[in-house]
Order: structure tokens, then sequence, then C-alpha cells
């Protein structure tokens, strides 16, 4: 199986560049600016991970992160957690 880059490159500029950045501190927007460059290697990462139907060590870890719902938060029902994943991932 085999994915192409311009399915890739589809994805990458139909994201949502208000999300918040990955764990790695990189924002989809980065992607879009250097998608020229990167696109071969990116190509060749999803289909490695397509071919062992895995993915890597670093890209299954997240930071899990609470923000406060409220101004004052005290209690952990005053918190939502978020996990944020590598770019790349998500």
């Amino acid at each position: 199986m085999s994915i192409t880059v311009e399915e890739l490159k589809e994805t990458v500029l139909k994201g949502d560049s208000k999300k918040s950045p990955g764990r790695d501190s990189i924002e989809l927007e980065f992607f879009k600016v250097i998608w020229e460059d990167i696109a071969g290697d990116m190509r060749t990462l999803f289909t490695q991970m397509l071919q062992d139907n895995q993915l890597s060590e670093c890209q299954k870890q997240g930071v899990l992160v609470c923000i406060p719902k409220n101004a004052s938060p005290l209690t952990p029902e005053d918190r939502r957690p978020i996990t944020l994943l590598k770019t790349d991932y998500k």
C-alpha cells in the first residue's frame, strides 16, 4: 500500500492552522510553508507507517496538559485534560 504526495498535500492544506501545536511545538502552518521541501520525506514516512501498520515510538507519545475551565481552578473538575500529540501524527 502506498500514499501519494498529492494525497498528503491535500490533507496538510485542509488542516486547521488554528489547532494548537503538538508536543514537538511544530504547528501545521510550518508544514504548509515548507511542504515542497518535506513532501518526499513525508510520503516515505506515511508509506512506511501504512506498510508496517504501526506508528513510531515517538508518535505514540503525548503530553497530558490540564487546562483551567475557569479563572480559579481549585479542584480537578475545574480543569479539562487534553493530550498534545506530534503534528505529523495528527
